[in-house]
């Protein structure tokens, strides 16, 4: 699973689309436990 961190910014529904659409296992999530069992993680930085 690929965590997508979710912090409250951007519009992180379209990436988790776009990422489950070529087939990767993605999650949205600010939880510490799943972030650190994650196979990558994936931190938006928006300006």
């Amino acid at each position: 699973m690929i965590a997508v961190i979710d912090y409250g910014v951007g519009n992180l529904f379209s990436l988790l689309s776009s990422l489950n659409y070529v087939g990767l296992d993605t999650k949205l999530t600010n939880d510490v436990e799943e972030i650190k069992n994650a196979k990558g993680i994936i931190l938006l930085k928006i300006f």
